[in-house]
């Protein structure tokens, strides 16, 4: 499904606004009901998201061979990262294949 026009922004659009409708409206950023997110800056902006490293507060890989054993998150981070998660009914990723990635989250959500 990664054809260009085949209607997946319109898609994430409908879903979006049906759990903002079922859930409420997000008052602040802070306040994120509905997390649309990409791998990409211009996947970000097709989907009026962000993109993942940004709201997971994740580092850049620098190279494939970083080791993932040694992403660390400090108290404020993890403060930070449960307030922001608290609110979120529904997570849209769009286009990711990177394996890195997903455990760089994974991490995030476990803390």
């Amino acid at each position: 499904m990664n054809s260009k026009g085949t209607g997946k922004s319109f898609l994430i659009e409908t879903i979006s606004h049906y759990i903002l409708n079922k859930y409420g409206k997000q008052t602040s950023s802070n306040d994120c009901i509905v997390a649309l997110l990409a791998p990409t800056g211009l996947a970000a902006f097709n989907i009026n998201g962000l993109t993942l490293h940004k709201f997971f507060k994740l580092p850049v890989q620098k190279s494939k061979n970083s080791s993932i054993s040694n992403i660390k998150f400090s108290s404020s981070e993890i403060k930070i990262m449960k307030d922001l998660l608290k609110n979120v009914k529904l997570f849209i990723i769009g286009k990711i294949n990177n394996k890195f990635l997903f455990y760089k989250i994974k991490l995030f959500i476990k803390n």
